[in-house]
């Protein structure tokens, strides 16, 4: 079989994967991506090698590793933000517990950017919640890889939120009051 047909196959899968990341939060799906990418890449390397073809697909599964962390960020994020939702009275009247934390209305936490852009537009995605004293230093060298690689494609909204995102995360993050998220969950 023809290999542009070959990897234009497999892109539709890679896709697909995409898709299904995302709209199920099955992160572990870009895993098995990821490892199924990287066996075609070995598969092009061996007789006769096709070294063009196999660097192809060890950037797409490298490009879904990138991604796995953010969708358990996504996922983290979203779990609090439903435990938050049900536990909002408790909240505004003191406090409530959320694992190991005491969350009140004052609970300072810290959230990186990432943004991706595409020609028509421009998404901003967080992180999932850090609460005062976690300093993950490892999301937010990966939020701002990811908005350097995509964040950049829609001019100028693209470059302007892919700059805002970069400078934030440098800065060691967003960081906001549990009430600072809800006023901006309540303004979404």
């Amino acid at each position: 079989m023809n290999t542009t047909i070959l990897f234009f196959l497999f892109l539709i899968l890679a896709i697909l994967l995409f898709y299904l990341a995302a709209r199920f939060l099955k992160e572990y799906c870009l895993l098995i991506g990821a490892a199924f990418f990287t066996w075609v890449a070995v598969m092009y390397l061996s007789n006769p090698p096709k070294t063009d073809l196999a660097i192809a697909y060890l950037i797409l599964a490298s490009l879904l590793m990138l991604i796995f962390p953010v969708c358990r960020h996504k996922r983290s994020r979203t779990e609090f933000l439903d435990w938050l939702s049900r536990n909002m009275e408790n909240v505004q009247n003191g406090s409530a517990t959320y694992g190991r934390h005491t969350i009140t209305l004052d609970t300072e936490i810290t959230q990186y950017t990432a943004c991706r852009s595409f020609l028509v537009a421009s998404f901003v995605h967080y992180s999932r919640v850090y609460f005062d004293g976690e300093k993950p230093w490892t999301a937010s060298l990966l939020y701002s890889i990811i908005t350097i690689l995509g964040g950049w494609w829609k001019i100028p909204g693209g470059i302007v939120k892919s700059i805002k995102a970069l400078s934030s995360n440098i800065a060691g993050g967003e960081k906001l009051t549990i009430h600072d998220l809800i006023d901006r969950l309540d303004s979404e």
